[in-house]
């Protein structure tokens, strides 16, 4: 699985859980500086914190 197929598995998963109000893909997949060893980093914001 590529780091792409990753992302879309998360964002996929993660869209209709409704304490999940934001899903931001960060670091350097989010800033378009990424590379085939790059990681993938998200920033999620919750209803009710963590």
């Amino acid at each position: 699985m590529n780091h792409t197929d990753v992302i879309t598995k998360i964002t996929n998963a993660t869209k209709d859980i409704p304490n999940i109000r934001a899903l931001f893909l960060s670091g350097s997949f989010g800033n378009g500086m990424n590379d085939e060893y790059s990681d993938i980093d998200f920033i999620m914001v919750a209803a009710n914190g963590a």
